[in-house]
């Protein structure tokens, strides 16, 4: 099961470094890990659309933030997404490509739309190491590892060298992911949805 302490280890390992004892252990490792660590859990987390960290609910209407113009409600971004992956009318038409889009707008922490109700798909930011998946954990570690380079001032080619590992971990790490992703719903033919 990862850690936070396990991923940086990981990345520093790549870099042929010694690994932590914590985040918070006062090393120079630990310090630069701790520097880089959040916003590139943010970018690998952006990525994609995992697995382990997608979710789905029901948006709340802020009557604060309802605009001025353009749209009628407003509706308040949930505080851990770190990705919007689609807004929709009902949880359904979330799974279900085949229907048309909503249109919407995401300003800030709202997302503007016409609709009363509105659901979203989202990545969800998670912290907890022990939920990532294996391959997305070694993607992340990867991604830290070439921000490490840099910060050890390792030289440009064992930073290139690691921008490569990264990108082929991240890669490896979507297609396995999208083979695990199931099969998106599809719209049956119905004469009466069509007269809907």
């Amino acid at each position: 099961m990862a850690s936070d302490v396990s991923i940086c280890t990981q990345a520093l390992g790549l870099l042929g470094k010694p690994g932590i004892t914590a985040l918070t252990d006062g090393s120079p490792a630990a310090v630069k890990c701790s520097q880089f660590y959040t916003d590139t859990l943010d970018e690998v987390l952006r990525a994609h659309e995992w697995n382990f960290a997608t979710t789905r609910v029901q948006l709340v209407q802020d009557f604060l933030g309802t605009p001025v113009y353009g749209y009628d409600y407003a509706y308040g971004k949930p505080a851990d997404c770190v990705k919007l992956i689609k807004v929709a009318r009902t949880g359904y038409e979330l799974d279900n490509d085949a229907l048309p889009a909503i249109s919407y707008k995401l300003e800030g922490n709202l997302i503007l739309a016409n609709e009363e109700e509105l659901f979203c798909k989202y990545i969800v930011r998670v912290t907890d190491a022990g939920l990532f998946d294996s391959l997305f954990s070694f993607a992340f570690a990867a991604a830290l590892a070439p921000k490490l380079a840099g910060a050890f001032n390792l030289g440009l080619k064992i930073t290139q060298n690691m921008v490569q590992l990264a990108e082929y971990a991240l890669a490896n790490a979507k297609k396995i992911d999208n083979m695990e992703s199931g099969t998106p719903q599809r719209r049956v033919n119905s004469s009466w949805l069509d007269a809907r």
